[in-house]
């Protein structure tokens, strides 16, 4: 397994490169699509980290709007969620230069998401959504090595807060959030579902 990269200074990236064995010769590992001058500006990289043998996590694309709109849709069944966005609002929300969705692969199948969007009427605040991972895709890490993603990029684009909302039994989703590091907070959405409010300070 490799360690996260977190969304942490260039020190500490590097601390965390030298506890790991690559198997690349790359002088940073497995990073296809990523230079140091990248890491630098704050853009983005295609593979954000290889969270086991086969398991990657990448922010998607354009191109993969179908394949990452699929995997919500098995997130919106598996929890039932009531609030759903069709297929241009998924593409608005979350395709635009202040927001993503990421993706965890196995080979060539997406096997998790999440997904970040603005809120415009909190200054300098984004919203975490769409958080899954498949049954059989669990306790390796996947679910840490979005968020890592995630809240990498957010803090390249300025935000300084992010906030989350959820719903009655997904206790183990809230403890993992509070374990990243969010706290309560007042409720800040009109969500029917939710009634638990949590936020980070990530600036």
């Amino acid at each position: 397994m490799w360690r996260a990269i977190q969304a942490a200074p260039f020190l500490a990236f590097i601390r965390s490169a030298s506890r790991n064995s690559f198997s690349q010769s790359s002088q940073f590992g497995i990073w296809p699509i990523w230079s140091f001058s990248a890491f630098c500006t704050g853009a983005d990289f295609t593979v954000a980290r290889k969270v086991m043998a086969e398991h990657f996590i990448r922010k998607a694309g354009i191109l993969e709007l179908d394949a990452a709109f699929r995997i919500v849709e098995e997130y919106y069944d598996a929890v039932s969620v009531i609030a759903r966005d069709r297929k241009g609002e998924f593409r608005e929300h979350y395709f635009g230069e202040r927001s993503g969705v990421w993706l965890a692969s196995l080979e060539d199948t997406i096997v998790g998401c999440i997904a970040l969007r603005e809120l415009p009427e909190l200054a300098r605040s984004g919203e975490v959504k769409r958080m899954y991972v498949q049954p059989a895709h669990r306790q390796h890490g996947i679910a840490q090595a979005l968020l890592d993603a995630l809240e990498y990029f957010a803090a390249n684009a300025g935000y300084e807060w992010l906030y989350l909302d959820s719903a009655p039994g997904m206790d183990t989703a809230i403890r993992f959030y509070q374990r990243s590091g969010y706290e309560p907070c007042p409720r800040y959405n009109n969500n029917p579902q939710a009634n638990i409010y949590l936020r980070k300070r990530i600036r």
